[in-house]
């Protein structure tokens, strides 16, 4: 599969670290126009951002700096909103 690649990459004249980009691009995007809604990402987002609020609160608490609801109340102040 490299020597593929390699050889197509050369043939288009770029890496084949560009090449493989390219490819992967398209693949994600290819019939994700009618898949992908701003709904879906939206809904995606607000599930990273509680990934990301609850990760915080624990190293927040876990540090001893702030106590858990302090790092709760700061979590629903920054980032649950």
């Amino acid at each position: 599969m490299y020597q593929v690649l390699e050889e197509r990459a050369q043939a288009m004249g770029c890496s084949i670290h560009e090449l493989a980009c390219h490819y992967l691009t398209e693949a994600i995007c290819e019939g994700a126009d009618d898949a992908v809604t701003p709904e879906a990402i939206m809904d995606v987002l607000a599930e990273l951002r509680e990934d990301l609020a609850v990760g915080i609160e624990s190293m927040l608490a876990s540090a001893g700096k702030v106590s858990p609801d302090e790092a709760r109340e700061w979590t629903d102040k920054n980032l649950r909103q």
